[in-house]
This record gives structure tokens, sequence and C-alpha cells, in this order.
């Protein structure tokens, strides 16, 4: 499977804004959410090449000389470049246990907003 250029720099751009937007913290959670930008902008900067690479170790056609060159490059980048090491963290607390991805939200932070009313279409169940 061919990926474009183009779908590659989607990709590194969407990763990058979904940690730029993140102003609102607590204290507490502040630390760690600074160390996930950092990691967010290696991620960032070092996507196209890393698939570029993985496109060329998995390509059957190259020498077996050209794939190996290619995992040794793709082994020398820096490892929190790697995009598993992304962290999904909760906007307002920053913290990454119990988050709930439709909102962006720790549990904490999902129920306070909840109760208040907050969150449209999230009501608390009774039956």
């Amino acid at each position: 499977m061919k990926i474009t250029k183009e779908k590659m720099e989607q990709i590194a751009k969407k990763q990058l804004q979904k940690y730029e937007d993140l102003k609102i913290l607590t204290v507490p959670a502040k630390g760690a959410m600074e160390r996930e930008k950092v990691v967010a902008k290696l991620v960032a900067k070092y996507t196209i090449k890393r698939l570029e690479l993985k496109q060329l170790k998995r390509d059957p056609n190259l020498k077996p000389a050209d794939r190996l060159k290619a995992m040794f490059e793709l082994d020398a980048l820096p490892k929190r470049s790697s995009r598993v090491r992304l962290r999904n963290r909760c906007v307002v607390t920053g913290h990454s246990r119990a988050y709930n991805r439709l909102t962006q939200l720790g549990r904490h932070a999902f129920r306070h907003y909840a109760d208040k009313g907050l969150l449209p279409g999230i009501t608390r169940v009774s039956w």
C-alpha cells in the first residue's frame, strides 16, 4: 500500500494539531502535559520520514541490503518520535487514565461537566 506525500503530511499535521490546543490545565499535570507536547512535536517532525522508511523496509521489490539499510535508519530515529509514545490526556486535568475519546476528558472532568449540564446530549441514567 503506497502512502502519498500529501497523506503523510496530513497525518503529521493532525498529530501536531491534537496537542497544540491544550491550554486549560491544572497545576498538578502541567509537567506531564509539557512532556507530552515535546513528544507530539517529535512525532510530527519525524512522521513522514518514519512512514517512508517503513514503506522501504516492507517493499519486497527492493534488494535485501536496501531494506536492511532502511531498517537501520528507522532504528536510528529518536524513540520518542514514534506515534505509540503519545498518550491521550484529559484536556482539563491532564490525567491519562479513564480518558474518554469522544469528549477528550478524563472521568472526573467528564462527570463534573455532565453534572453541570455543560455537555450537550449527556444526561444521568435513571430507570
